[in-house]
């Protein structure tokens, strides 16, 4: 049997897109989700968002 790899995302961006400026705006847009986030649902959610944009940015080096 072969393996497979699915990868799920909420928003793709191509690699060309992602700079240290936009990076640090997603940031800044997820801080504020969270921080805004009224259930722990959506609390849940904002960090898992902050966390992936952190990976991310880790991962480019930036």
């Amino acid at each position: 049997a072969t393996g497979g790899l699915t990868i799920l995302a909420e928003v793709a961006l191509p690699i060309e897109q992602l700079d240290a400026a936009k990076i640090a705006q997603e940031l800044k847009n997820a801080q504020e989700d969270l921080a805004d986030a009224a259930s722990d649902e959506a609390k849940r959610a904002a960090s898992e968002k902050l966390d992936q944009i952190n990976e991310l940015k880790a991962a480019l080096g930036l």
